[in-house]
């Protein structure tokens, strides 16, 4: 049943446009992670299940980052690959990429915040490129840098506009089913709502990256 799921189907999934824009991303983002919800929903499942597993956790929370890139690509993505010893090879390059971002970025925020901002985004998808064009740690920050440059305004609103939407649904679905006062309706549609939003957001990013990393 798990290979059925993975290996779905995808090719009736298509980009509205190439052009990148506010509204494009976020129609893609909700095209593609609808279309592969069944798949991401079993992926992170298993996921959150293991992540108690020292060292393999590791790997399996870099593998999530690959899964975004795969499943907008229409590409299958499936529990065994979220296992593969090759995203733990790409544990010590994603630490000091983390560890160097992080840095920099707090550093920016000490600034009156934009400039924290600014580099969250200009690196935001250097880990994307550690993983899918096997780039060493500066390289991925550099090329991060290059690809975002001038439309770190279009990623902001993107990012902004969909977590408002979800937060408006979440209120809406709340409203909803909490009405009849039942605890397990009110738990269960939440965390459904919530399900749908993951899918979601896990096609925002692997829309953008791919659509970014185009030309590389």
């Amino acid at each position: 049943m798990a290979d059925d799921l993975n290996t779905q189907n995808n090719e009736n999934i298509e980009i509205s446009s190439d052009e990148f824009t506010v509204g494009n991303i976020i129609n893609n983002s909700f095209s593609i992670g609808l279309a592969n919800i069944g798949p991401i929903v079993l992926v992170l499942l298993v996921y959150y299940l293991t992540i108690w597993i020292p060292y393999i956790n590791l790997g399996t929370s870099i593998a999530t980052i690959a899964m975004a890139i795969s499943i907008a690509r229409n590409e299958s993505f499936t529990v065994e690959a979220l296992f593969s010893h090759k995203y733990r090879k790409l544990i010590g390059p994603m630490f000091l990429l983390w560890g160097i971002s992080l840095v920099a970025i707090l550093l920016g925020f000490l600034f009156l915040i934009i400039p924290g901002l600014i580099l969250a985004m200009a690196w935001s998808l250097a880990p994307y490129l550690i993983i899918d064009k096997n780039l060493d740690v500066m390289d991925a920050l550099k090329v991060s840098y290059k690809i975002t440059y001038g439309k770190k305004g279009i990623l902001f609103l993107s990012a902004i506009l969909l977590s408002l939407i979800q937060n408006i649904g979440n209120v809406i679905v709340s409203t909803i089913v909490w009405a009849p006062q039942i605890m397990v309706i009110g738990v269960i549609g939440e965390a459904l709502f919530l399900i749908v939003f993951t899918a979601i957001w896990v096609g925002f990013m692997g829309y953008v990256y791919n659509q970014l990393s185009r030309d590389i």
